[in-house]
């Protein structure tokens, strides 16, 4: 299994669980630098124990042929927290059919089981992805067109309220005027 970010707390010997079953463990983990692309690869080597998983038919059993079908029906390792208090990890094995199989095919001599990122990397990426940068520049350009916008109606507002101001009081006169006019008549 070769899983994307760190694996910080995944010692050897952690257990590989399905659905709370103890499958099998860890039995080596290794650093491997590829110089082709000047990547580094950290392939998780588990061991099953194929006893543990029965047919409900009397089938031969062929265990690598059931893991590559159980792999094309959805099968997928994932990281989880074994103990939140030491930080151990294990990993668990389960069915995402939505999530593509990625492989990385650098060891050829044993089968590999596609993996899946945790929720909280799948997070991480999200957050990543969303460019906070480019969001809060767009807001910032926003507030400054409603800070103009604002400017400039009360621009207008302040030379509107003398000119009402200024035809009330003229309509004022005019009524004063007409008052006295009916007085007189």
């Amino acid at each position: 299994v070769f899983f994307e970010g760190s694996i910080k707390g995944l010692n050897e010997g952690a257990p590989v669980i399905f659905n709370g079953v103890k499958i099998g463990a860890v039995t080596n983990i290794r650093l491997i630098y590829d110089p082709a692309d000047s990547s580094i690869r950290i392939p998780v080597i588990i061991e099953l124990e194929p006893e543990k998983v029965e047919r409900a038919d009397v089938a031969e059993r062929q265990p690598v042929e059931g893991m590559k079908l159980f792999i094309e029906k959805g099968l997928r390792a994932q990281l989880q927290m074994q103990s939140i208090v030491t930080g151990q990890l294990m990993i668990a094995l389960d069915f995402f059919p939505d999530k593509p199989a990625r492989y990385v095919s650098f060891i050829k001599e044993s089968p590999e089981i596609p993996s899946v990122p945790t929720p909280f990397e799948e997070l991480t990426k999200t957050v990543h992805d969303l460019q906070i940068k480019e969001i809060v520049k767009k807001l910032n350009l926003t507030l400054n067109s409603a800070r103009k916008l604002i400017q400039h109606i009360d621009n207008k507002v302040d030379p509107l309220i003398t000119n009402i101001t200024k035809t009330s009081e003229v309509t004022q006169d005019t009524l004063a005027g007409m008052q006295a006019t009916l007085k007189q008549t």
